[in-house]
């Protein structure tokens, strides 16, 4: 049995990129990544001759983040999610684990600029830091 998961992470450690997060299920493995397009084409064609039959495709998304130390009141993925909505901003992923330290989400390249404009709704809940 191959362990795809961990030959990614080699091929990704040989490269230059930066892993910003990373989110798998049973048969999908994401990973988000900061570096040139340059890097980018060159982990792509190395993971493509490693996994010849793999289904691989890239495309620039935007991240905007509530990071902090306490983000556990409640509701936070829906009022973080709200505010993107009236902002009529789209969700294209999400990601939060239970330690909730932070809530990344992943939004068109294009409207990043927005996502962030939409974060004072909620950095006006109580124990919520931005980044």
């Amino acid at each position: 049995m191959n362990d795809y998961d961990a030959d990614i992470i080699n091929t990704l450690k040989s490269s230059d990129v930066r892993v910003i997060t990373k989110a798998s299920n049973a048969n999908t493995i994401i990973h988000y990544l900061s570096a040139a397009p340059e890097a980018i084409a060159s982990v792509v064609k190395a993971l493509e001759k490693k996994f010849p039959t793999a289904n691989i495709g890239t495309k620039k998304v935007g991240i905007v983040s509530a990071i902090g130390s306490a983000l556990n009141f409640q509701n936070l993925t829906v009022v973080a999610a709200q505010a993107l909505a009236d902002a009529c901003i789209e969700v294209l992923g999400v990601h939060q684990l239970m330690r909730n330290i932070d809530i990344i989400f992943i939004v068109d390249e294009l409207r990043l600029d927005d996502a962030v404009d939409s974060r004072p709704r909620l950095a006006a809940q109580p124990s919520a830091g931005m980044e």
